[in-house]
């Protein structure tokens, strides 16, 4: 059917305008729309209709190509400018594939052909799998009779010498995290660092000095709270899933300390 009245309104334009969609396509992408406007409200059997329709197709080919095309230039510059940079590179390979990291809550798992369901079982499954995934990958190497040592290179001996940090390096450094409401087993996340920021520059550097002067890291600061996050396949196997290890936000801006010293 075609239309003939007047009073019909061009539709709105309904493109999810993406990070590649610039101005001159969304000029192309609402003329495009007028010509289809338009052929609808042209009879079928006349040769204005024949001669609309064939512009139409011809330029929603060439507005798809550039659309393509502008989506690729991109991707590459993306890509390009997190060559050096896994988890960014993931980031942005999962959105383009459109890929979901779950997070739901793992009610069940699938041990030996049993169904266990309670938190504290769910837990000792994970940490017998992830603890042994190593040695048992381990195990299906062939052994050679190459000495370790062949991999290695020469010895090296820098010297470096640790300098005691100030407050205005540690508000530096706080300020250069990400703001993330994850947290570790002391349930400090960074954006709650960030907000009390004034108010704990003073023992942070405290705590970086002396960690600094007795070569010694704070134990609680090294427990890390492992979070199994889930790949693919069945939900219910352990080995759909891979740890994630969240450290305390305090221990990153002491190690982003350690870090700055030569």
């Amino acid at each position: 059917k075609y239309t003939t009245t007047k009073s019909v309104k061009l539709r709105k334009h309904k493109h999810k305008k993406s990070e590649w969609i610039t101005k001159g396509i969304l000029k192309s992408i609402k003329f495009r729309d007028k010509l289809h406007f338009k052929k609808k409200q042209t009879h079928p059997d006349s040769s204005e209709f024949i001669i609309l329709k064939t512009n139409l197709s011809t330029y929603n080919k060439i507005l798809k190509k550039t659309i393509r095309n502008a989506k690729n230039l991109y991707y590459t510059k993306l890509f390009h400018q997190h060559e050096n940079n896994a988890k960014e590179t993931w980031k942005h390979l999962n959105t383009l594939l459109n890929r979901k990291l779950y997070d739901a809550p793992i009610e069940q798992l699938k041990t030996d052909e049993n169904i266990i369901d309670t938190p504290k079982d769910i837990c000792n499954s994970f940490n017998k799998f992830f603890s042994e995934i190593g040695h048992t990958t381990a195990a299906l190497i062939q052994n050679t009779d190459i000495n370790f040592k062949t991999y290695l290179t020469p010895n090296t001996y820098p010297t470096f010498t640790f300098d005691l940090v100030n407050s205005s390096e540690i508000d530096k450094i706080i300020s250069s995290l990400k703001s993330k409401h994850s947290t570790g087993q002391d349930n400090i996340s960074t954006v709650l660092i960030k907000s009390l920021k004034d108010e704990l520059i003073a023992p942070i550097t405290l705590i970086a000095n002396q960690m600094l002067t007795t070569s010694v890291f704070p134990n609680p600061l090294k427990i890390a709270k492992v979070k199994p996050l889930y790949k693919k396949g069945d939900r219910q196997l352990c080995n759909n899933y891979r740890p994630i290890s969240l450290l305390p936000s305090i221990s990153k801006i002491l190690e982003k300390k350690l870090c700055y010293c030569n």
